[in-house]
C-alpha cells in the first residue's frame, strides 16, 4: 500500500478563515478565490533511505508529476541525520524545458541556498543529530510532461546519512 493522495478538489485562499470539509488530509477551503489550487499532491517516504557518497540520487516516493504548460508550487520536508563531516546536498530534477526556482531552509550553515537551474545542488552543513530540512520552490513546465524528483547525497563522503521514513512532498498546481 502506498501512502500517496491525489486531491483534485478546489482549494482557495485569501487569508480568511479555514473551513474543513469531509475528505481527509488536505480538502480545505478558505473564504475568497484569490488563489486557486487546481490539484494538490501529497506523498511520503515509506522506508528510511541512506546516503554514503557524494553522488546525487533519487529519494523514492519524493516526486510528483507535471504535465505540459503547468505551474506548480512544491515543498519537500526531509527528516534526516548525517555525520557532521558528511553534510548533505539536494537537487530537484525536472522535465526538459522546465524553468523555476528552488531553495533550502535548514538548521545548519547553508552552503548553497537557492538554485534557478533544476539539477544543480543546494547544500547545508549538518550537526550530526536529527534535523528537518525544507526544499521548496516553483516550476513552470514547458512542453514535456515528467516528474519533479528530489535527489540527495552527502557533501563529503563520510559515514552514513539517513533520510527518515515520513519525509514528504506537498505540491500544489496553480495553472
Amino acid at each position: 500500500m502506498t501512502a500517496n493522495f491525489l486531491l483534485s478538489t478546489v482549494f482557495t485562499w485569501a487569508g480568511g478563515d479555514v473551513a474543513m470539509v469531509g475528505k481527509p488530509l488536505f480538502d480545505t477551503l478558505f473564504d475568497n478565490t484569490q488563489f486557486l489550487f487546481l490539484r494538490t499532491y501529497v506523498n511520503n517516504l515509506l522506508a528510511n533511505e541512506t546516503r554514503t557518497t557524494t553522488t546525487l540520487s533519487d529519494v523514492p516516493e519524493l516526486s510528483f508529476n507535471v504535465d505540459a504548460s503547468q505551474l506548480w508550487l512544491f515543498l519537500f520536508t526531509v527528516q534526516l541525520t548525517s555525520p557532521v563531516a558528511g553534510d548533505i546536498k539536494y537537487t530537484i530534477t525536472a522535465p526538459t524545458g522546465a524553468t523555476g526556482r528552488f531553495g533550502l531552509l535548514a538548521t545548519g550553515t547553508l552552503v548553497t541556498v537557492e538554485q534557478t537551474t533544476f539539477g544543480s545542488a543546494v547544500a547545508t552543513n549538518t550537526f550530526g543529530f536529527d534535523e528537518m530540512h525544507l526544499v521548496g520552490g516553483f516550476v513552470i513546465n514547458g512542453t514535456n510532461p515528467g516528474a519533479m524528483q528530489l535527489q540527495a547525497a552527502q557533501q563529503a563522503a563520510s559515514g552514513t546519512a539517513t533520510i527518515y521514513a515520513g519525509s514528504g512532498v506537498l505540491a500544489a498546481r496553480l495553472a
